[in-house]
């Protein structure tokens, strides 16, 4: 479920860059899932389960990295000629 993960942590971090606590931040996780993919399960216990795999605390570790492209970056041309939008980048970095 690498779609929840990315949509989780992005919309983790943009609540806690905007300054919410932590609880509000998994709440707005959950609300951006949601948003993104309707369908989708997802609860504040799996926000958690994703934050513990991809967030751990205490130690070196690798996470995971989200953001969204700029306008201008949004739109990729395939090799063979098909055009792609971006929705999210992902890496994955190691914190220290």
């Amino acid at each position: 479920m690498i779609n929840r993960s990315t949509v989780v942590v992005y919309g983790y971090d943009e609540a806690r860059k905007r300054g919410e606590k932590h609880l509000t931040a998994l709440q707005e996780a959950v609300a951006c899932v949601r948003k993104e993919f309707p369908g989708m399960p997802i609860s504040e216990t799996e926000v958690r389960r994703v934050l513990a795999k991809w967030r751990p605390r205490g130690k070196e570790h690798t996470v995971l990295l989200v953001s969204k492209p700029d306008v201008s970056s949004r739109i990729l041309t395939l090799p063979d000629g098909r055009r792609a939008k971006v929705l999210y980048s992902v890496s994955v970095g190691y914190l220290r």
